[in-house]
């Protein structure tokens, strides 16, 4: 399948392109895979972050093969005044611009004992064949790629799809590629997230795989990370109400970072006020759910903030509850707790005072003593 080199390569940034071409003059192979094919594919567009599988015609073992990528970076970092990094698993990273490119060697995944996201020991080949070279990726949606072929030839981009990702992307169903898709936790909350977000069904094969997976090493980083991409469309804590239906019909093992999301199973998804998908997810929970010091603390804490931080979340949370108490029985009580929504996290007391007190300035009274009143009672409250 081609694609109109023009459309295409409007999406890219001069200078991101003029890399590609080098990296190609070099003797290297270009494919676009992950999200951006996907993206591309589905909208038309794709996102400011690229990922490139690079390869080469030729089989070199693996220090030479490391040699001759470091040296092709290093030769970009001069010839376009940029700079790279080295990451894990033979992967290189370049910001241009608005734009972070990934360019990762093609490797083969053996699976080793871990149950976390590292659940792999890989095998690096220069020059792996494609249909081998995707089967490491989780879902054939995902396994779609962009191949760069000769600059400025009419075929210069043609799509590969070795695992038939474009017709599951019509039928939208998410289907696994290998048995090997449960090793790895960080797949099923990339299967929530895209069905969240895309509202995809799963196909009938993966459904049977779901009961072989195991969230006890989840990280909150992942966690939070999956369900912040997931936020688009849809009610906004979609991703965990999905999470705990597939957690509680499997029978999932989980750890205590998964334990605490549990609080936004039963939350009426209906409700306008979880469609705040800029508001902060800690700030909704500290402000919106009525939930003990503890319960606040194991959540804050599972979300990897520092104690010193969830304890500042949570005197603040407690506060606005002391000020929505003494305020209660004056008649402007609901635009008053309003201003809850206007303070950060990190307000301190004088903070508070300071927003309440304009506030009520601003707030039209029926008489004096229901403005002394209200001011009374949030002063009292702090």
């Amino acid at each position: 399948m081609k694609i109109d080199s023009r459309d295409f390569i409007k999406q890219l940034d001069p200078l991101v392109y003029d890399i590609c071409v080098e990296i190609s003059r070099r003797g290297f192979i270009l494919t676009l895979t992950g999200g951006a094919p996907r993206d591309f594919l589905l909208n038309g567009v794709f996102s400011k972050d690229l990922d490139f599988e690079i390869k080469h015609l030729f089989e070199f073992d693996h220090e030479q093969w490391q040699r001759k990528l470091s040296g092709l970076f290093k030769h970009l970092n001069t010839k376009f005044d940029i700079q790279h990094e080295e990451l894990e698993f033979l992967i290189y990273r370049i910001k241009v611009n608005n734009f972070e490119l990934e360019f990762s060697s093609p490797r083969i995944e053996k699976a080793n004992n871990n149950l976390d996201h590292k659940y792999f020991t890989p095998e690096f080949v220069s020059n792996l064949e494609t249909e081998k070279a995707f089967a490491r990726r989780d879902l054939t949606i995902n396994a779609i790629g962009i191949y760069f072929g000769v600059p400025g030839t009419e075929d210069e981009f043609t799509v590969i799809d070795p695992f038939h990702g474009i017709d599951h992307l019509k039928e939208k169903v998410l289907k696994h590629i290998t048995p090997s898709f449960s090793l790895d936790y960080v797949r099923l909350l990339r299967l929530v997230r895209f069905k969240c977000l895309h509202s995809f069904s799963i196909d009938t094969s993966t459904n049977n795989l779901i009961s072989n997976f195991s969230l006890q090493m989840c990280s909150h980083y992942y966690l939070s990370y999956e369900f912040e991409k997931s936020v688009g469309r849809g009610p906004y804590l979609q991703f965990f109400h999905t999470l705990w239906q597939i957690i509680e019909d499997y029978s999932l093992g989980i750890n205590e970072v998964v334990a605490s999301t549990k609080i936004f199973y039963n939350l009426d998804l209906s409700s306008q006020s979880l469609y705040q998908k800029h508001e902060s997810l800690f700030k909704w929970t500290m402000f919106h759910l009525s939930l003990s010091r503890e319960e606040k603390l194991q959540f804050v804490k599972c979300f990897g903030l520092s104690k010193k931080k969830a304890m500042m979340m949570i005197h603040s949370s407690e506060s606005i509850e002391r000020v929505e108490s003494g305020v209660r029985e004056v008649d402007c009580f609901d635009r008053i707790v309003k201003c809850a929504d206007l303070v950060d996290l990190s307000f301190t007391t004088k903070d508070l005072v300071h927003k309440y007190q304009d506030l009520l300035a601003n707030t039209e009274f029926q008489s004096k003593d229901q403005y002394q009143k209200a001011k009374e009672n949030i002063l009292k409250s702090l």
